[in-house]
C-alpha cells in the first residue's frame, strides 16, 4: 500500500498493512511533530482559575433541561445509568453506596424487569464569580465498570456544558474520558444539542456532535465534522494528523479485549455475596479475554461497536429514544459520603513490582461532590488549545503554564515480506487497544487513537509498562523533564531497559507466554481512522502553543526515537547478556537489519540486560559503557545458541569482532538469499580457489607486512585492488576478505596493539567499500542485494566506531 495523497478516509484502509515509516509518518514522529500543545494534557501547572457559586435551582434546572444530552449505549452494554440511592447503607455512621448491594440488587432488577432500572442523570451547575461563564455538569452514576484493566465497583462519568449566559452560546463540551493521563474528548464551539456515546462497559464518554450522534468520528469524512475539537499531532503533509482524545476504541475499529475481574481468587461473579451476579451479567464471553497470558498472539475478531439503546431526557422526550431518563439535581446525592467495595484484581498477570502499587485505578475514585472538578469544571479541560481560548475569552480562566508529557507511537514487530526468511522485521499496526501504566503514578490508561500518551507527568524518574492482549508486555524506565517542567528533548531523554515483569518462561518451541517485560521494537501505529486526510480542528480560533512565546515544550519521547511496538507472544524471544566479569553497561540499543533501531534502553543493572524481540529478525546489539565506550555483537533469535551475549565487553576487539562476524555471516547466506542455493557462476578470478587455506601474514609489532604474502584475500593487510563480485560466490569471497581484516584488527587490539589493529580496520573498510562498489554495478537478486547493502551500512557504521576508540 502507497501512502501518499490518495489516502483513503477511515474504514477504507487496513492499518495492519501499513509499514513502519508510514506509521511513524502519521504520528508525526519524523521530526517528532509532537509540540507540547499537541501531545494533550491541560499542560498547565496549577492554574488559578476563579471561584464558583452554584447557580439557583430554577436557573440550574432551566440549563440542565436546555442542554440535557442524548445518551447512546453498546449493545452488549450491562450496566446503564441510574440512581444509587436504593443501595444506600450505613456503614460507621455513613451513608454508603455499598458495591456488592450495588451490583447485586441492579442485576436481580434488571432480570426481573427487563429494563434499566430508574434511569437518571444528575446535574449540577456552577457560574463562575464576577463572569458570564456558567457550566452544568451531567453526572451519570453505573454500579460497575469492567474496562480490561479498569474495572471497579461504582462508576461516575461526567459531561461539561460551558455556556455563556448573557449570549446563550455554549463555549465548550467536555466528555471525560477513563484517566487524567490522556485528553477528553471535547469540542469547542459547538452548535447543535450534546449526545453522549458511552463505551461498552467502561462508560468513557464520546461526544456524537456531528449528524450522526450514535456515533463517534475522530475525523471529519465528507460532509461530517469531527466529533472532537482536540489539538493534533502534527504529521507530514500528505497524511493525517491525529487528534489527541481518548475517543471511543470501538467505535473506531480498534480491537478491545475485555477482561474478568478477580476477587480472592475467584471470578467476581462467584462471591456468594453476589447470589443473583452470573457469568451472563458481565460483559458478552465473545468480548471476554479470560488470561492475556495464554493469548499467543493479539485477538482480531472481537466484535466492533453497535448501537444499542437510546436514552433521552423525559423533559425533551420526542418518541425517538428507546428510555426516558429523569433530570435530578445532584443535591439530592450530597448526604452519600462514599462508595464502597474491595479492590479487585485481575485475571490476567501485571508486572511484579507489585500489582498493589499499580492498582490503585482498580479501587473506586469516590463521589463527584469530593472531587475538584465538581466546583471547577475547568479542572476537566484538557486540551490545552481549549483552555487558553477560554481564557482569552473569560478572565475566571487561566490558562496556567505548561506541563511535562510522555508521547510514543504503538505498533507490532512482524517479519519483513522484503526480507530473507527470519532475517528482518518491519512493524504495523497492532489494531489492538493497549493499556499504560506509571509505575509510579497507579493510574492506568488507553492507548490514543494508536499512541502512548500520557500528560501531567511529575518530573523525575519513572517506569511505565504497556500491555495489550496476546502480547508481551513493554517496560521501560525513562526520565521526564526537569524542575522547571521543561521535558527533555529525543536525544537528550534517558530510557531504562525494560525489565523482566514475572516468572513465566518461554516454552521449548520459543513462543514465550511470559509477563516478562517485552521491551518492544521501533515503530509506531495508529488506528484506522487515522487515515483520514483533513485535521479534526473544526474552530476557527488561532491554532496556540503550549507557552505564551509561541514555542511549545518537546514531550519525553518512549522506546527508540518515540517508537514502542509489542511483540506478540508466539513470537516473542528473550535476548540478554550478562557483564558480571565486564565492564558497566550504562545503555543498550538493539537494531534489525531492515527494521532498523528497535531498542534504546539504560539496563536496570550495570551487569544485566534483556530484551524481547521478534523471532524473524536478524539483530545487532549496541551497548556503552560507563566512559561511552561501545560495543556491537550481533545476535540471531532464530537460533538459541546466539540469543545470550556471554561477557560482554566494549573497544576496538568487541567492534572489530562484530564486523567479522556480520560479514562471515553474510558469505555463509549469500547463497540462500541469493535463491540459489549454490552458485555456479563467475569465480573471482583470483589464482587461489581455495578460500580456505588462506595463509596469514606474518607481521611486525606495529601490524605492517612482515613478509611477501599472497593475494589480496591471502594478506589481511593488503590492497584488495579490484574485487570480482560478478557472481555469489566472488561475493562471498569479498567478505571474506573483510572478515580476515577484521579478525587481524581483533588480534591486534586484544594485545593492546592500538596502531596494528587501527591499520588493520582500515584495510577492513577498504576492503568493505570494494565490495559496495562493485556490488552495485551487479544484478544481483534483490532479496540478496537488499541484505547485504544493510549489513555493509552496519559493519561500515561499527567500523568508523572502532577507529575512533582508543579502548581496546
Amino acid at each position: 500500500m502507497t501512502m501518499g495523497s490518495d489516502v483513503s478516509l477511515r474504514g477504507r484502509a487496513d492499518p495492519r498493512e501499513w509499514t513502519r515509516r508510514q506509521l511513524l509518518a502519521v504520528l508525526g514522529v519524523g521530526g517528532l511533530g509532537l509540540g507540547g500543545a499537541a501531545i494533550g494534557g491541560r499542560m498547565a501547572t496549577d492554574p488559578q482559575d476563579a471561584e464558583t457559586t452554584a447557580v439557583d435551582d430554577e436557573e440550574s434546572r432551566r440549563l440542565a433541561e436546555q442542554f440535557a444530552p442524548d445518551v447512546y449505549f453498546d449493545r452488549y452494554e450491562k450496566w446503564f445509568m441510574t440512581d444509587p440511592r436504593p443501595y444506600t447503607t450505613e456503614q460507621d455512621g455513613q451513608t454508603v453506596v455499598d458495591g456488592f448491594s450495588a451490583l447485586n440488587d441492579y442485576t436481580q432488577t434488571f432480570e426481573e424487569t427487563g429494563e434499566p432500572p430508574e434511569p437518571v442523570v444528575f446535574y449540577n451547575a456552577v457560574q463562575y464569580e464576577d463572569s458570564p461563564l456558567a457550566v452544568v455538569q451531567f453526572w451519570m452514576y453505573s454500579v460497575f465498570d469492567q474496562f480490561t484493566t479498569n474495572f471497579h465497583w461504582h462508576d461516575w462519568e461526567v459531561l461539561h456544558v460551558f455556556v455563556d449566559t448573557e449570549t446563550e452560546e455554549v463555549q465548550l463540551y467536555v466528555a471525560s474520558a477513563h484517566s487524567r493521563k490522556i485528553p477528553n474528548n471535547e469540542y469547542l464551539d459547538p452548535n447543535a444539542q450534546p449526545a453522549i456515546v458511552t463505551e461498552l462497559g467502561a462508560h468513557a464518554s464520546g461526544l456524537g456532535v456531528n449528524a450522526n450522534p450514535d456515533r463517534f468520528q475522530r475525523f471529519p469524512n465528507g460532509d461530517l465534522s469531527a466529533d472532537i475539537t482536540n489539538q493534533v499531532i502534527e504529521g507530514v503533509e500528505e497524511l493525517a494528523e491525529l487528534p489527541l482524545a481518548y475517543g471511543l476504541p470501538r467505535d473506531e475499529n480498534l480491537t478491545l479485549a475485555f477482561a474478568m475481574p478477580e476477587l480472592d481468587g475467584q471470578p467476581l461473579y462467584e462471591d456468594d455475596r453476589l447470589p443473583d451476579v452470573t457469568r451472563e451479567a458481565f460483559i458478552d464471553a465473545a468480548l471476554t479475554v479470560r488470561s492475556f497470558e495464554e493469548l499467543s498472539s493479539p485477538p482480531t475478531e472481537l466484535p466492533t461497536r453497535e448501537t444499542g439503546l437510546h436514552f433521552t431526557a423525559a423533559t425533551n422526550a420526542s418518541g425517538d429514544a428507546d428510555v426516558e431518563y429523569d433530570l435530578q439535581p445532584t443535591t439530592e446525592l450530597e448526604h452519600i459520603e462514599d462508595v464502597t467495595g474491595p479492590m479487585l484484581r485481575f485475571e490476567f498477570s501485571v508486572p511484579d513490582f507489585a500489582e498493589d502499587a499499580i492498582a490503585g485505578h482498580l479501587t473506586t475514585s469516590g463521589v463527584p461532590w469530593d472531587q475538584p472538578r465538581y466546583e471547577n469544571p475547568a479542572e476537566d479541560i484538557t486540551d490545552p488549545n481549549h483552555r487558553r481560548v477560554l481564557a482569552d475569552r473569560y478572565e475566571a480562566i487561566d490558562y496556567g503554564g505548561p506541563t511535562t508529557s510522555l508521547a510514543g507511537a504503538l505498533g507490532e514487530a512482524v517479519q519483513d515480506a522484503e526480507a530473507p526468511d527470519g532475517n528482518g522485521v518491519t512493524t504495523a499496526a497492532t489494531g489492538t487497544l493497549a493499556f499504560c501504566l506509571l509505575e509510579s503514578e497507579p493510574t492506568a490508561a488507553p492507548s490514543v487513537g494508536g499512541a502512548v500518551v500520557m500528560q501531567d507527568v511529575d518530573p523525575g524518574e519513572h517506569r511505565l509498562t504497556v500491555n495489550a492482549p496476546g502480547t508481551a508486555p513493554y517496560s521501560e524506565r525513562i526520565t521526564v523533564g526537569n524542575d522547571d517542567a521543561t521535558a527533555e528533548t529525543p536525544t537528550e531523554r534517558e530510557t531504562e531497559s525494560p525489565t523482566e515483569t514475572s516468572t513465566s518462561t518461554e516454552s521449548e518451541t520459543g513462543t514465550s507466554t511470559s509477563t516478562e517485560s517485552a521491551t518492544a521494537t521501533e515503530s509506531a501505529t495508529a488506528t484506522e481512522s487515522a487515515t483520514a486526510t483533513e485535521s479534526a480542528t473544526a474552530t476557527e480560533t488561532e491554532t496556540s502553543t503550549a507557552d505564551g512565546d509561541g514555542t511549545a515544550p518537546t514531550p519525553t519521547v518512549l522506546g527508540a526515537d518515540g517508537q514502542v511496538t509489542l511483540v506478540a507472544n508466539e513470537n516473542a524471544v528473550k535476548v540478554d547478556g550478562d557483564s558480571s566479569d565486564g565492564p558497566d553497561i550504562q545503555r543498550v540499543a538493539i537494531e534489525d537489519d531492515f527494521g532498523g533501531r528497535l531498542f534504546d534502553f539504560r539496563p536496570d543493572s550495570p551487569d544485566k540486560f534483556a530484551a524481547y524481540v521478534h523471532t524473524d529478525g536478524a539483530y545487532t546489539t549496541e551497548i556503552r559503557d560507563s566512559e561511552d565506550v561501545p560495543g556491537a555483537y550481533r545476535v540471531n533469535p532464530g537460533d538459541e545458541n546466539r540469543r545470550t551475549i556471554e561477557n560482554p565487553r566494549t573497544g576496538k576487539a568487541s567492534l572489530a569482532e562484530f564486523v567479522a562476524n556480520i560479514t562471515t555471516e553474510t558469505s555463509e547466506q549469500a547463497p540462500a538469499f541469493s535463491g540459489d542455493g549454490d552458485d555456479d557462476s563467475s569465480d573471482d578470478g583470483d589464482s587461489d580457489d581455495d578460500d580456505d587455506d588462506r595463509t596469514e601474514t606474518p607481521t611486525n609489532g606495529d601490524g605492517s607486512d612482515g613478509g611477501s604474502g599472497g593475494g589480496a584475500l591471502d594478506d589481511p593487510l593488503a590492497d584488495p585492488g579490484d574485487i570480482d563480485v560478478s557472481g555469489v560466490t566472488g561475493l562471498q569471497r569479498a567478505l571474506q576478505a573483510v572478515a580476515a581484516s577484521a579478525e587481524r584488527a581483533v588480534e591486534r587490539a586484544e594485545q593492546s596493539d592500538t596502531r596494528g589493529a587501527d591499520r588493520a580496520l582500515e584495510a577492513a573498510r577498504t576492503r568493505l567499500e570494494k565490495v559496495g562498489e562493485a556490488l552495485s554495478k551487479n544484478d544481483f537478486d534483490e532479496t540478496l542485494d537488499m541484505t547485504v547493502q544493510n549489513r555493509l551500512e552496519q559493519a561500515d557504521r561499527r567500523i568508523e566506531q572502532a577507529l575512533e576508540t582508543e579502548t581496546a
